[in-house]
């Protein structure tokens, strides 16, 4: 059983952002960080300590400009770092992260259903749409 909706309790790293609200984990990753394995090995024990053994689903908000290592792109697809999520949504607003944010999904092929948007309001539609 999910916890309750509830008023968002939100940690920082130095390159991103990780909140919770009882059903929801959206992480924010700061404008022009490079993103390397250490960095998403942080955000997701983050996570981890946030939603405890809760299934949660995911809104990942990638920046405008930034960079992810191959490393770390392939360690976010991994079943430890989806261990308990329903479904994940990519918001990437530029055009050159929404290829590689495709790229991340049809390559690493993530255990959990993962798109990639657009914008906010569409990734929030569809993952409501997804089944606990």
């Amino acid at each position: 059983m999910m916890a309750t909706k509830t008023e968002p309790t939100t940690h920082t790293t130095p390159k991103a952002s990780v909140s919770y609200d009882g059903r929801l984990v959206t992480i924010t990753i700061f404008e022009n960080s490079e993103i390397e394995l250490e960095d998403i090995k942080s955000i997701n024990s983050l996570k981890n300590q946030l939603v405890g053994a809760n299934r949660y689903k995911v809104l990942f908000i990638a920046p405008q400009y930034g960079y992810i290592s191959n490393a770390a792109r392939a360690f976010s697809s991994t079943p430890k770092v989806y261990a308990n999520a329903i479904a994940k949504a990519i918001v990437a607003q530029q055009l050159g992260v929404r290829i590689v944010g495709n790229f991340f999904v049809k390559v690493n092929k993530p255990p959990a259903p993962t798109k990639v948007f657009s914008n906010v309001e569409k990734a929030l539609s569809w993952l409501a749409s997804v089944k606990q």
